[in-house]
């Protein structure tokens, strides 16, 4: 359950590490189609809002989801503000893929 939970929310993790290595100022292609984004972050997200009471708001799932993320070494060696980014990032597709 732990293993599945992790490959849930490392897909959005990754989608949220911009690629600086990219030369193309239109950036770089995409990975993903929005609907695989879309349904890979509702899986993470309901995966997460079925250990919290009834009733969390969309914030504070995905407080706890960077906070999983964050206990798990996700964000070690990377640069600071990444989960504070990703956080950002997880809440606009919450919102943009109606999961809330």
């Amino acid at each position: 359950m732990k293993t599945v939970l992790l490959t849930a929310l490392a897909v959005p993790l990754i989608t949220a590490i911009p690629v600086v290595a990219h030369a193309d100022p239109g950036g770089p292609p995409a990975i993903f189609t929005p609907k695989q984004e879309c349904d890979t972050e509702r899986g993470a997200y309901n995966a997460i809002r079925k250990q919290l009471p009834p009733g969390a708001t969309p914030e504070q799932i995905v407080d706890a989801q960077v906070k999983l993320l964050t206990d798990e070494g996700a964000y070690n060696g990377l640069r600071p503000g990444t989960a504070a980014n990703d956080r950002t990032a997880f809440l606009e597709r919450v919102h943009r893929c109606h999961i809330a």
